[in-house]
């Protein structure tokens, strides 16, 4: 039986506040049967290079916003693993943490994986591993495909109780998107994921770029401080304060990454 779940599309090597998210969570779901959006950040993230951000796509197969991000097929990811490596060890060459970063790059990239669904699951739940953060992991298209065809608060709440979950956690994005009292009525509490997004020391000598993907971390700092920026975000009642079983950090503005993503339409 679950107490929180959260529902997310599969990013692959997401940002900080994601991981937040998956903490804040007792079961987190990949939101795989929604369209993918072209433009979104699903496929594509940010890393460090010459001491600013910049932006990396894993080439997809004819991607399209009709198709769902579970039928999104990669396009020679084995071309891609060698181009990207090949980054990773030009931008994190002076990086303190940067043979553990390339383990986990390359693990994620081992696999033959086949859809950008594939690839995001992979990513996070190899990362989660790394840092001992157990969760029980779902897919939608593959576990609650009978909720599809209703509205999209509807099926977020369908999906918590077919877990036995008695609260939904959504990042803090999306806050403006769902009304408490619909989820009050199903006997559900609604919470939000704010994240802090702690400065570390980055190689480049510039000042600190927040909302990098996952990558950055792992190529910075050693496990168990990324476990501790995992760790750093409030958990906030859709009311306002703390969650019920006091899951709150210290807060600060989520990263941009985090309002995209509950923007996207999960419909």
């Amino acid at each position: 039986m679950a107490g929180s779940v959260a529902v997310m599309q599969p990013y692959v090597f997401p940002y900080v506040g994601y991981f937040s998210l998956v903490q804040a969570c007792d079961s987190f779901v990949f939101f795989d049967d929604v369209n993918h959006r072209p433009r979104g950040w699903v496929h594509r993230n940010r890393i460090l290079l010459g001491g600013r951000e910049h932006l990396f796509t894993v080439p997809l197969a004819g991607a399209s916003q009709n198709a769902w991000i579970v039928d999104t097929r990669l396009h020679d990811l084995a071309a891609f693993r060698r181009s990207f490596m090949s980054l990773l060890q030009q931008a994190y060459r002076r990086a303190p943490q940067r043979d553990a970063g390339m383990a986990y790059v390359e693990q994620v990239l081992a696999a033959e994986s086949s859809t950008i669904a594939e690839l995001g699951r992979r990513s996070v739940e190899l990362a989660c591993q790394r840092i001992g953060l157990e969760r029980r992991f779902r897919c939608a298209s593959q576990d609650f495909a009978g909720s599809r065809g209703i509205g999209r608060s509807e099926r977020l709440m369908a999906i918590t109780r077919a877990l036995g979950g008695t609260r939904y956690v959504n990042s803090i994005g999306g806050r403006a998107l769902y009304e408490p009292e619909a989820f009050d009525t199903q006997g559900l509490e609604l919470a939000f994921v704010e994240p802090q997004l702690r400065p570390y020391a980055q190689t480049g000598g510039q000042a600190f770029v927040p909302g990098l993907s996952i990558i950055d971390l792992f190529m910075h700092l050693d496990t168990a401080e990324v476990r501790r920026q995992v760790a750093a975000y409030a958990c906030i009642a859709a009311a306002a304060g703390p969650c019920s079983d006091g899951r709150r950090c210290e807060r600060e503005d989520a990263a941009d990454e985090a309002i995209d993503i509950a923007a996207e339409a999960l419909a």
